[in-house]
């Protein structure tokens, strides 16, 4: 696959294989320069046959006084961190916990409460 970066040299990418085997084998990611020059991205990945946590917000994302409510939904038993932030702008962002989940059901409702004084907030996962 073919990814274009931003102006600071960053991409990202996601593959999902649905349509052989290549378990035992490697992925490589590579960067090329406009002039044709090559060089590794990143550090070569085996491929796995496994599944893999991967987690999705879903539904609207929905301020209340309460704080922010929001529906996730997951790969089930893997551990995930939901994390939260007020400024993506800063350099390093700084997360911060709001649950450790063990995902033994596909769908979390989560209301954050720490947010009811805030009118914006970015949130992700995480799976250690």
């Amino acid at each position: 696959m073919n990814v274009t970066t931003d102006g600071t040299g960053n991409a990202l990418f996601a593959l999902t294989n649905n349509s052989g085997n290549y378990a035992g084998q490697y992925f490589t990611a590579t960067a090329t320069s406009v002039g044709g020059d090559t060089s590794e991205f990143g550090a070569d990945m085996p491929a796995t046959n496994q599944p893999v946590p991967s987690s999705q917000f879903t539904g609207p994302l929905v301020w209340r006084t309460n704080g922010f409510v929001l529906t996730l939904m997951f790969a089930t038993n893997f551990t995930y961190l939901l994390q939260a932030t007020t400024n993506l702008g800063a350099n390093p962002v700084v997360w911060t916990d709001l649950t450790n989940y063990v995902a033994t059901n596909s769908s979390l409702v989560f209301t954050d409460r720490t947010a009811a004084n805030y009118r914006a907030r970015f949130y992700r996962t995480v799976s250690p």
